[in-house]
């Protein structure tokens, strides 16, 4: 008898819990490491753990005790189940339910490549990131040379199975490619100290979705234009972000768009109401969806088994939906429609090269940033600038000082590009304007 099935019997004739899930996961992962192009290290890690969530009511079931527990296949089963409820004694937590069966959905987050064959698949990652910078080296007249000095390739399974006392009984199955690598450029002339590095990582369902050989060769091209890179001046610009400017600027929204914001009290998002106020740019369309073939926040059902549905966010700027997990439906008192997954941005009506002409003000692009993170409740940014050019003029590379702002006030003025892009979880425009932002240079 499996483990799952041992606590599932064990949890069934145990009075003391009101409620209980049990979730099993296998994982397999595959990994390679390089160090100057030479392979260093392989491995393959397998592991199996097995995690106990239990409720316990109190005070007639307005409140429950809660508490979680990987298993110990050391330990007797039956002494860590009385420890769990110790621990969930001493918890008062508002009561909401577990999720009830629900029709198993087909969503495509798996790569067969992976699955099948994860030590061909590292190595064609590693094979992807010489190719990359073979050709970037071949088509390109920099006055740098540019080497991978580190790089790691996992390529991860993972079967889920999970049960709970309503009788909800779901498997899944997925996969992840995951690279980091360091390219470092050294000037082909001047001082030997004359050198730069960029650190680049990326995760994706398949293999086809790391994008290696563009995201290389941009990396290479950064990684060359930074050693020329000059401080920008201090004034207020317009900017294009693309390739990481745009990793994380949407975040803010997505964290007043949570059910988490919305019991919390601090969401000022309001359905029929637009998100930003005085809008003079592109309207922000947001959709939250887990079923995107692929995506990397694909998912049949999430950690609790709640299935993954599609929920639009926000349309042509206005506040529509906002996706609920189990937990926060229940203490909202509103159906439970999903966890967040893949964040889909709609596209605008402006081509790249649309977007990158200058108006009154100085135009910037800016690409490398590290970090540029809105706080998830002010939506204020500030973010070091790594890399960037200057439009127009002979195009000058610019490195360091910063930009600051506030999203829910720059998204006023935001235009979208019509050209996509899929980093991560975020499907979206490739370019994002933003018009008249605070820049600190030298």
């Amino acid at each position: 008898m499996s483990l799952l099935e041992r606590l599932r019997q064990a949890l069934q004739h145990d009075a003391r819990f009101s409620a209980w899930q049990v979730a099993s996961t296998r994982g397999r992962s595959t990994q390679r490491y390089d160090v100057f192009g030479v392979p260093e290290a392989r491995r393959v890690v397998e592991t199996e753990t097995t995690e106990v969530r239990v409720h316990l009511q109190h005070e007639g079931g307005t409140h429950i005790g809660e508490s979680s527990f990987v298993v110990d296949g050391t330990a007797s089963l039956h002494g860590q189940l009385d420890a769990a409820f110790a621990r969930a004694r001493l918890v008062k937590n508002k009561a909401w339910t577990l999720p009830g069966p629900q029709a198993q959905l087909h969503v495509d987050a798996s790569d067969a490549r992976i699955i099948e064959g994860a030590s061909e698949a590292c190595d064609e990652i590693m094979s992807g990131i010489a190719a990359a910078l073979s050709s970037s080296s071949s088509s390109s007249s920099s006055s740098a040379a540019v080497q991978c000095c580190a790089a790691e390739a996992f390529c991860d399974f993972r079967r889920v199975h999970l049960v709970n006392s309503l009788g909800l009984d779901r498997s899944r199955e997925d996969t992840a490619a995951y690279v980091e690598y360091v390219l470092l450029a050294r000037a082909l002339s001047g001082a030997a100290s004359d050198e730069t590095e960029t650190y680049q990582s990326t995760r994706a369902r398949r293999l086809t979705q790391l994008g290696l050989l563009e995201r290389v060769e941009a990396d290479a091209r950064a990684a060359s234009l930074a050693l020329t890179a000059t401080v920008p001046g201090s004034g207020v610009v317009d900017v294009v972000l693309s390739e990481q400017g745009v990793d994380e600027i949407y975040d803010a929204f997505v964290a007043h768009a949570s059910g988490a914001a919305a019991w919390e009290g601090w969401s000022k998002l309001q359905l029929g109401k637009p998100v930003v106020d005085d809008r003079l740019g592109d309207p922000l369309s947001l959709t939250s969806d887990p079923t995107v073939a692929g995506g990397l926040s694909s998912f049949a059902f999430d950690e609790l088994g709640l299935s993954g549905l599609k929920v639009d966010v926000v349309s042509e700027g206005v506040f529509v939906g906002r996706p609920l997990d189990q937990r926060h439906a229940c203490w909202l008192d509103q159906p439970a429609s999903s966890s967040w997954g893949n964040v889909v941005i709609g596209s605008g009506a402006s081509s790249a090269a649309e977007l990158m002409t200058r108006a009154e003000r100085e135009l910037l692009h800016l690409t490398r940033f590290s970090q540029l993170s809105p706080h998830p409740t002010t939506g204020a940014f500030s973010g070091e600038i790594r890399l960037g050019t200057v439009v127009g003029g002979e195009g000058r590379s610019i490195r360091g000082g910063s930009i600051t702002g506030n999203v829910f006030d720059a998204f006023r003025r935001a235009r979208f590009s019509m050209e996509r892009s899929v980093r991560g979880r975020l499907h979206g425009p490739r370019w994002l304007r933003l018009d008249a932002i605070a820049l600190t240079g030298g």
